[in-house]
C-alpha cells in the first residue's frame, strides 16, 4: 500500500503536419484502499514555471504567517497541484495532486519534494537534448 509519483518526458507528433510538441507527464498513483491513478500533462513552456513554483513553496514555513497553520499551492494548466502545508505537529510536509475532480494525491516529505523537482529537471534536460 502507498502512493507513488512518476515523471516522464513526452514527444508528440501531429501526423498530418509533422509538427512536434514536447512536455512531461506526472502520474500520481495511490494504492491505499483502492488502486487509483491520475496523470497531468505539463507543456514544455510551463516546466520552468513549475520548477520555480516548487522551489518557492518548498521554502515557506511557519514564519510566513502569524496564523497557526498554512498551505501554499502551485497549480499548472494541466491540473497538477503541488502543495506545502503545516501539520498539527508543526512540521512542514508536501503533497502532489493530479486531476481536479476526484484527483489522486500523494503526500511527500520536503526531501521527497526536492527529489520530485530533480525528476522534473531531468525530464526537461532530456527534452532539451531531443529538441536540438
Amino acid at each position: 500500500m502507498g502512493t507513488s509519483v512518476e515523471v516522464e518526458s513526452k514527444e508528440f507528433t501531429d501526423a498530418s503536419t509533422g509538427k512536434k510538441e514536447y512536455g512531461i507527464t506526472v502520474t500520481v498513483k495511490s494504492n491505499s484502499r483502492f488502486e487509483k491513478e491520475s496523470t497531468s500533462y505539463i507543456d514544455y513552456d510551463e516546466i520552468d514555471s513549475l520548477l520555480k513554483g516548487i522551489a518557492y513553496i518548498a521554502k515557506i514555513d511557519k514564519t510566513t504567517t502569524k496564523l497557526a497553520a498554512f498551505q501554499a499551492d502551485y497549480k499548472t494548466k494541466g491540473d497538477l497541484i503541488v502543495s506545502t502545508f503545516s501539520t498539527s505537529q508543526g512540521k512542514v510536509e508536501a503533497g502532489v495532486q493530479s486531476g481536479r475532480f476526484g484527483g489522486t494525491l500523494a503526500y511527500l516529505s520536503l526531501s521527497d519534494l526536492d527529489e520530485f523537482g530533480k525528476l522534473i529537471t531531468k525530464a526537461k534536460e532530456m527534452l532539451d537534448e531531443i529538441r536540438k
